[in-house]
């Protein structure tokens, strides 16, 4: 396969991404979703975030870690505590890294 080739799928690929993305806008226009589907659009956020950190944290390793050796895992608890309590995303960045660093340093 050559250089070109691999260059043309790329463009190919992202333009097939941009056209996909951007006909929600074509076909929706100017009218308004449904207040029931915006009401289940609302978690996506969520859920996505859910998805990309859980496993980082449950298996850092590759397996289901749910030892005392997995220090990711009381850093989450503690930031996911300070997030009920503030509702602040800084606040939730700043004590999750700031627990796991202080364990890592205590412990490993």
């Amino acid at each position: 396969m050559n250089e070109s080739y691999v260059y043309l799928l790329v463009i190919a690929g992202g333009i097939a991404t941009y056209l996909i993305r951007i006909s929600f806008l074509f076909l929706l226009g100017n009218r308004m979703a449904s207040s029931a589907l915006e009401n289940v659009l609302r978690y996506i956020p969520a859920a996505v975030l859910a998805a990309l950190t859980l496993p980082a944290i449950l298996s850092p390793a590759g397996t289901i870690d749910l030892g005392a050796d997995n220090l990711r895992l009381p850093a989450a608890v503690a930031a996911f505590a300070v997030g009920l309590k503030t509702r602040s995303i800084l606040w939730v960045l700043a004590s999750g890294m700031g627990t796991l660093w202080v364990l890592n340093f205590a412990f490993a």
